[in-house]
């Protein structure tokens, strides 16, 4: 009989995948990098002019260009986590932009994550310059969550290589926009997350399995 005790169960199980180590991050001793590049419409090469991270004790340093995400014990602040960023100049461009992809020069990673790109609703001006307080928390935030522009997973073993992300159709529409617009910068953040384990992905199936058999045998009863 289907109970919630059983339910609690399978989430608890489910949930153990997830534990990460002290040291978690991606793009790790980085610094600003030319490689670093948005490629659009498959020909136009736009290297970052701009890059950097925001800490989650609401800092940044705009002359460190570093843009490592995630969280090192020893690279910043005790425990402390980041969201990096990474600026363009697109005053050359011209709409329609039909397509457009991210290089990325990896450096360091102190584990395998799931590296997101997010779009970046706040003033760029802003974003490059030293920040603490709440302007920083704003910005780290929103670094960290809205539109996602692309996906991937960095681990150790893309340790100092190129790693490049197709943007997404929210960010090619965004694009155009600040194109139309007049805008001559454009921002994007990046944010990491765990990779789902094997042992979780097989719980959550199994779960998920037995949940469909409950409800069909609650049905035919």
């Amino acid at each position: 009989m289907f109970n919630r005790k059983w339910l609690a169960g399978f989430f608890a199980l489910s949930s153990l995948g997830s534990v990460t180590s002290a040291n978690a991050f991606v793009l790790g001793a980085s610094n600003f990098d030319t490689r670093n590049v948005l490629t659009v419409n498959g020909t136009i090469n736009l290297t970052n002019i701009d890059s950097g991270w925001y800490r989650d004790d609401f800092t940044h340093t705009a002359s460190n260009k570093n843009y490592i995400a995630g969280v090192c014990a020893n690279c910043v602040a005790a425990g402390s986590s980041t969201n990096d960023y990474f600026v363009f100049d697109i005053s050359t461009l011209t709409a329609p932009v039909t397509s457009a992809s991210f290089s990325v020069y990896t450096y360091i990673a102190d584990e395998t994550l799931t590296f997101t790109l997010h779009d970046y609703a706040g003033d760029i001006s802003s974003l490059k310059s030293d920040n603490t307080g709440a302007t920083a928390a704003a910005i780290y935030n929103d670094l960290g969550d809205g539109a996602v522009y692309g996906q991937g997973v960095i681990g150790p073993s893309n340790d100092n290589s190129l790693m490049s992300f197709t943007l997404t159709g929210a960010a090619l529409v965004d694009l155009n926009t600040a194109i139309r617009n007049g805008q001559t910068e454009f921002a994007m953040g990046g944010t990491t997350s765990a990779v789902p384990e094997p042992q979780s992905l097989l719980l959550s199936l199994i779960g998920l399995t037995g949940m469909g058999v409950v409800l069909q045998k609650r049905r035919r009863t």
